[in-house]
């Protein structure tokens, strides 16, 4: 009889104590905090879209084992109350610190009030069928940086009480993310052997940073069998240490004779470029091979992974292919003598004997000092081992390392932070940057905005065909950016009800590889200008006309905001034909987020005629449409000619009130409407 089959269920109990790492998560503040937990708060705020989660990042050598336990707050005053009996549990608060007292309030809240009465009657009196006690739910899934979508659920538990759930993991890196729904104040402890990072999606992306725990006790590793090998050498226990080597690196997947090959073949080649770009031994690269036993004379082919030379369809005639066979054979004959006597004088150099023995074994022990000492062996073999990964020839051979996978969750951050006052009701760009991919492939890249208003966006262009790169919601989606000409431009702005400081934090991740700098960032600087005035109404319904002169290419957002809500509005690229580059419809706002001006074209003002003409067709589309013209124009117009190689410059036009003026602009603005306009510029220029 089988065993398994005639359990029920079966109850562990666990003691908290006994867990090197324990942390508790709740939308409750306790007043009385232990020691022994790291408290998070993280109040649940339903929204209708863009709700955040919780981030769990864990990174051990070792198995990991994780015990996850959610609860409604043992405190019955927080829980909602339908029954009578209820009013006598508020008069026995228990403590906040108590998170398994739920059981026995949903015991009282399933208890029968009338025991006398029949059963019928009694299963229908039940408070069971009148409980309004709500549930806990929680999810837990995979998470990767590189995914824009939902990973596969680890964990799911749904409770109107308490419940717990055990995970045991791998070992290595792993990601999660943590889904909390609750109607009712909740506590979740989280219980693990080892480590466990708890935050948000800020945190989350530095805690990557890191390097893997993984990667780097192979570093260790490495460099201790490279210094045994060097101590072995010309000793008997050479070969043995040698063997060691080879092994320290291989995966807990078989391979096959032709990818042992390549992977070892790899590992050399790397090792040797490493060693040579930096180490300053003399004699470095001939160290090496004697100490690898690497004696080849020539390239000769490999049959593991090459073809043979010999090919019988580039002879016409059978007697060239069996004369080709028998000088083949002859070569191979005289190579093989030459190569025997060259092999026997390299390998007598191994011995201690030898008058060559103790200059190479004191370059090997250079070499250690310069690149496997321990001071220096975190610098070199983290790179060494990516440029091995990143080779050609191992893009079929990675998936079978279990190390590959942690090396691609390690990331390297490019941050930028500032701050800015943001007054009432303004449309307000917090941060506009260019960068560039120095790769030979496309490069996954994360960008995040994070920032404390209520309303903002981040969005990404490419700067050669102005095109935006897909975002979901207000952020930027994962995705891999090829290399350009012009590169991408990041533009962040915002919306606050009232007066605050916008602080805000730009974060630009992408996988850390063995070359450094995979994004670029031009050094420039980013400068805004306002204009704003107040609307006289003209018979063509034109708010504004500005020119905009560059004195180089530019990159250039323009925004234009009313302070009425219900204002339909237009905003247009015109050039000196009248010609329509670019023009967006809005309510309110409206955003040309990417112009690109170029000092090529000679921009000057549209006729009367042509505006004229553009507001009948516009009146009969839509009616009460304004418009704001951006154009290029003459210097006396007064306006701020930005003079740089490349640069992008960001143009907020704003209406405060659509009411009557009291005062006029210049003359030549005049046909088109009186107003007072104040003009300022902010452009981002590259030094």
């Amino acid at each position: 009889m089988d065993f398994q089959q005639e359990i029920d269920h079966i109850t562990i109990y666990f003691q908290p104590r006994l867990f090197k790492d324990k942390t508790k998560i709740s939308d409750v503040n306790f007043p009385n905090t232990s020691q022994e937990f790291r408290h998070i708060n993280a109040p649940i705020t339903r929204k209708k879209m863009n709700n955040e989660p919780i981030y769990l990042f864990m990174d051990s050598i070792d198995y990991k084992f994780l015990l996850i336990n959610l609860a409604q707050l043992g405190n019955v005053a927080l829980l909602q109350k339908n029954t009578e009996e209820e009013d006598d549990i508020e008069d026995a608060m228990v403590s906040s610190e108590d998170v398994d007292i739920c059981e026995e309030i949903v015991l009282i809240k399933t208890r029968r009030k009338d025991v006398s009465k029949t059963v019928i009657e009694t299963d229908s009196s039940s408070s069971v069928q009148r409980m309004t006690c709500k549930s806990v739910s929680l999810v837990l899934e995979e998470y990767s940086w590189k995914s824009n979508s939902l990973g596969n659920a680890q964990a799911i538990l749904r409770s109107y009480g308490t419940r717990s759930i055990m995970l045991d993991l791998k070992p290595g890196r792993m990601s999660f993310r943590l889904w909390i729904s609750a109607d009712c104040s909740y506590v979740l402890q989280l219980f693990s052997d080892s480590t466990v990072r708890v935050g948000c999606l800020e945190e989350y992306l530095q805690t990557c940073s890191a390097e893997s725990q993984t990667l780097t006790n192979l570093c260790y590793e490495l460099s201790s069998c490279y210094g045994k090998l060097v101590q072995s050498f010309g000793m008997p226990e050479h070969t043995i240490c040698l063997r060691n080597f080879y092994q320290c690196y291989k995966p807990f997947q078989n391979l096959s004779k032709k990818e042992l090959v390549i992977v070892h073949r790899i590992v050399f080649e790397e090792l040797c470029k490493t060693i040579i770009e930096n180490s300053l031994t003399s004699d470095a690269l001939y160290a090496i091979n004697l100490l690898f036993f690497n004696l080849k004379t020539f390239d000769y082919p490999n049959p593991y992974i090459e073809e043979t030379h010999l090919c019988p369809d580039k002879f016409a005639l059978m007697e060239q292919v069996e004369y080709a066979k028998i000088m083949q054979r002859a070569a191979v004959k005289i190579q093989a003598f030459f190569k025997s006597w060259y092999i026997r004088a390299m390998l007598k150099k191994t011995s201690q004997t030898h008058k060559e023995y103790f200059g190479v074994f004191d370059t090997l022990k250079k070499t250690y000092v310069d690149i496997f000492a321990s001071e220096k062996r975190l610098v070199y073999c983290p790179t060494l081992l990516r440029c091995v990964f990143e080779h050609p020839e191992m893009s079929s051979i990675n998936q079978k390392f279990d190390i590959f996978s942690d090396t691609e969750s390690v990331l390297s951050l490019r941050v930028f932070t500032g701050s800015i006052n943001v007054q009432e009701c303004v449309w307000v760009p917090l941060c506009r940057y260019e960068f560039q991919i120095e790769a030979r492939d496309p490069v996954f890249v994360k960008i995040h905005l994070f920032c404390n208003l209520n309303q903002y966006c981040i969005r990404v262009f490419n700067n050669d065909n102005l095109t935006e790169i897909k975002r979901e919601i207000n952020r930027v989606a994962v995705c891999k950016y090829p290399a350009n000409e012009k590169g991408y431009t990041v533009l962040g702005y915002g919306w606050s009800e009232h007066e605050a400081k916008a602080n805000w934090k730009l974060v630009l991740a992408t996988q850390t590889m063995a070359k450094n700098n995979l994004i670029v960032n031009p050094q420039s600087f980013m400068a805004t200008s306002v204009l704003k005035d107040n609307y006289i109404p003209n018979y063509k319904s034109v708010i504004c006309r500005c020119i905009v002169k560059v004195g180089s290419d530019a990159f250039v957002t323009a925004n234009l905001t009313t302070s009425f809500d219900d204002v339909k509005i237009c905003l247009k690229l015109i050039d000196k034909n009248g010609k329509r580059l670019l023009e967006k419809n809005g309510t309110k706002t409206v955003l040309l987020p990417m112009m690109n001006l170029q000092t090529d074209t000679v921009v000057s003002e549209p006729s009367v005629k042509q505006l004229v003409e553009d507001q009948n067709r516009r009146i009969e589309s839509v009616s009460g449409v304004s418009e704001i013209s951006y154009r290029k124009g003459l210097k006396s117009s007064g306006l701020v000619d930005t003079e740089s190689n490349k640069s992008a410059s960001i143009f907020s036009a704003q209406k405060h009130s659509l009411t009557d003026g009291t005062k006029r602009h210049k003359k030549k603005l005049s046909e088109v409407g009186d107003m007072d306009d104040e003009i300022s510029y902010t452009s981002q220029r590259s030094k």
